[in-house]
């Protein structure tokens, strides 16, 4: 027999359980939505961390494979890195390497703050082989073909192997006159001593590596009216020298010998924001000039 329905059944839930239950579902909601929420800016944190990584990486990579090719075709003699310290802050890095196996002796004097714009590549009487003319015809030779087919005119480092000291110079054409060989400077005074005979003239290549900024910037042949910009967010950039002898440099100068490195310490470090939250890494790697095999 079935039950008469009534309306006073009290078997329901009262206005203090749902609203109970309402309060522990809102804070079961509230909490989830926070885990989500933290969950997110952590994934949002590292996405930025990998960036900031990857930046890092990049930029080593750069200049490792740059710096493993510091002194190509430059002899032991020739500057081929140089380091200034920074000391806490951030360093610079100079790395050098010829484009071309051709070298021209300097075989008359120039000196400092003259406007000589013909440098002799010969010379009267010169005790130096490569002085007599014609004995530099063929690099002189490779040389115009180079300048040519690079547009007219190209940059070209002359320095005193003696101390050392260099400058570039614009290369934008040479003479044979049957007597003495010749290039020509396009314009400009010496900065230094270019002694005959213990001068040279190369096509060289060089990278200046420094923070400008929060930027790892990049100066190619002396050229800082046009800096390349590596990579931004940089806070620090060290490097140190290690000899042969296990010495440790944090300066590298003309006076060292490159090729008694046995490695190039770098280390950068960088930082960004991701709303507000300081985020920094960092990366250290170490180099081998390998043109060191070849001296």
């Amino acid at each position: 027999m079935l039950k008469p329905f009534s309306l006073n059944c009290d078997k329901g839930a009262t206005i203090a359980e749902l609203l109970v239950a309402s309060v522990v579902g809102l804070v079961l909601v509230s909490l989830t939505h926070s885990v989500i929420l933290a969950n997110h800016r952590l994934y949002q944190v590292d996405i930025v961390r990998t960036e900031l990584n990857q930046n890092l990486r990049s930029a080593l990579d750069i200049i490792a494979a740059n710096a493993r090719e510091s002194g190509e075709r430059l002899p032991a003699t020739f500057p081929a890195l140089l380091l200034t310290d920074g000391g806490a802050n951030p360093d610079e890095l100079i790395i050098r390497r010829n484009l071309l196996d051709e070298v021209l002796v300097v075989c008359q004097d120039l000196t400092a703050g003259s406007g000589n714009s013909w440098v002799f590549l010969s010379a009267p009487l010169a005790g130096n082989p490569a002085c007599t003319y014609p004995s530099q015809s063929t690099s002189y030779n490779s040389w115009s073909t180079y300048r040519n087919d690079e547009g007219g005119a190209v940059d070209a480092y002359i320095v005193n192997l003696a101390t050392g000291e260099g400058e570039f110079f614009k290369y934008d054409g040479e003479q044979d006159f049957g007597g003495d060989l010749m290039v020509h400077r396009e314009s400009g005074n010496w900065q230094y001593d270019y002694p005959a005979q213990v001068s040279a003239i190369y096509i060289l290549e060089e990278w200046d590596l420094s923070v400008n900024g929060d930027f790892l910037q990049l100066v190619v042949n002396q050229n800082v009216a046009e800096p390349r910009n590596i990579i931004f967010g940089i806070e620090n950039f060290q490097v140190q020298i290690t000899m042969e002898d296990t010495s440790v440099l944090n300066a590298f100068t003309n006076n060292e010998d490159w090729v008694d490195i046995q490695s190039i310490d770098i280390s950068l470090s960088g930082s960004t924001q991701y709303k507000g939250q300081d985020i920094s890494a960092s990366l250290s790697s170490k180099f081998f000039p390998r043109n060191i095999l070849s001296n």
